[in-house]
């Protein structure tokens, strides 16, 4: 089947004539691009698999990598243990031998009260196990999922391998491979700098400070943001997909009838495994997804909480000094960095999963199409026999089945953390109903 495309690059996909079929370069592998995500994966334990170059490219079970992801879980779990023992072993030695000396305002944050209510030491105490039970579940989700994750990349090399051989169409992914590492790092040194600043597991008044709180987060915030990572790229790498797919579909009516049926066949094939990928990419992250999202909705809505909070405190009750002024308002600024980098991860992970759903709804929308403006009564037959496949297998991404991930969900939490940070502060009002006078 030779093909004659018209002129065609898509984002990240350039279409080639049949001809050059066998032709591609060593560097446009999957495999190859896999890894600098592969790499930081390793070293955060989260990639227990090897990857395999050369002719018989492709992943595989590796014990050693289970080893590793087994001792960290070990090792890290003690650390976190202990040093989160002595420090509240430590603090409570202190404040019974100064019960009667109240507490100064902390330049770590909180609420400004100089006490725990309910509140604060309660988000103080999930602030502080949260990150160790979240490590546990990512580091156990990667070993468990390993031989999911391994299918996926077999099921990529054959996507790309359909597009190469039935279409002659090389499958670039060197821009997927950039845009994946430039937000890993943006998001990475963003999380260094901030936890420099203000360490987000000590905000609260509480417990404002540990000795060991940087090492603590920065394990725990940067093995998240790899996981992260890793689904956002396998949902970019179907998107970049689904994207050439549509591009294809666009130029059908250019092309002759019988080499349009057989095109519309591979079209078909490679739906039903872009389809498989998702469903693969679902089980592979799902109850991940899970707990990252209520993470960051929880932390999301705690450090909002204590900017308004904040905030409040300078407007009732007004600083001795601008120097005091000055800090406060750097208290506020430095959350608010904090919730900025929150609601930027989580819309990295809804947008990006948007996108793919509505490259694959569009399918059906230019398949449609094509049916309605061809004569050719087989064309119209294998158009119908695919759309009932699309109606069948929509492609979604959901977290373990609870909800859609989308925008849909971004919305979402607009609105839960809005009525969250009311509930919150009438608890504080009503505890501390002396500190709401302005002095």
């Amino acid at each position: 089947m030779k093909i004659r495309w018209p002129a065609m690059r898509v984002d990240g996909v350039q279409l080639r004539k049949p001809a050059a079929v066998g032709r591609t370069k060593p560097d446009e592998s999957l495999i190859k691009h896999l890894k600098p995500l592969y790499f930081v994966s390793k070293l955060f334990s989260l990639s227990p698999f090897r990857l395999i170059y050369g002719h018989n490219k492709g992943a595989q079970i590796s014990v050693p990598g289970i080893v590793q992801s087994l001792v960290a879980i070990v090792l890290y779990g003690a650390f976190h243990l202990y040093t989160n023992y002595n420090d509240d072993f430590m603090g409570t030695a202190k404040s019974n031998r100064n019960e009667s000396a109240p507490e100064p305002d902390k330049a770590g944050g909180g609420n400004g009260t100089g006490e725990g209510n309910v509140v604060s030491v309660m988000i103080d105490i999930y602030s502080r196990y949260s990150g160790l039970g979240l490590y546990w579940i990512l580091i156990a989700g990667a070993i468990a999922n390993q031989r999911i994750l391994i299918r996926c990349l077999g099921l990529f090399g054959q996507v790309d391998e359909i597009f190469l051989t039935k279409l002659g169409i090389i499958v670039q992914n060197s821009r997927w491979k950039r845009l994946i590492c430039i937000q890993m790092m943006f998001v990475a040194v963003a999380i260094l700098v901030f936890e420099w600043l203000n360490c987000l597991m000590y905000l609260s008044d509480y417990a404002p400070t540990s000795q060991y709180c940087l090492t603590e987060c920065y394990l725990t915030l940067l093995t998240t943001v790899t996981v992260e990572s890793q689904f956002v790229g396998y949902v970019k790498l179907l998107q970049m997909r689904f994207q050439l797919i549509n591009q294809l579909l666009d130029r059908l009516n250019e092309i002759q009838n019988h080499i349009r049926m057989e095109i519309i066949n591979d079209i078909k094939n490679l739906y039903a495994h872009l389809h498989l990928l998702s469903l693969n990419i679902n089980n592979a992250y799902g109850v991940q997804l899970v707990f990252i999202l209520m993470t960051l909705f929880v932390t999301l809505t705690t450090l909002l909480y204590y900017c308004v909070m904040k905030a409040i405190r300078i407007l009732l009750q007004r600083p001795a000094s601008y120097e005091a002024l000055i800090e406060r308002c750097w208290e506020v600024l430095s959350t608010l960095f904090w919730a900025a980098v929150c609601i930027f991860r989580i819309f990295r992970i809804c947008n990006i999963c948007n996108s793919a759903k509505n490259e694959a709804s569009r399918i059906g929308s230019l398949i449609h199409g094509l049916g309605m403006n061809t004569n050719c009564t087989t064309t119209k037959t294998i158009v119908k026999i695919f759309s009932l496949q699309l109606l069948q297998q929509q492609v979604d991404f959901t977290a373990c089945g609870l909800f859609s991930i989308d925008h849909g969900l971004m919305f979402n939490i607009v609105g839960s953390v809005t009525t969250y940070i009311l509930i919150l502060l009438q608890f504080d009002i009503a505890q501390n109903k002396s500190k709401w006078h302005r002095s």
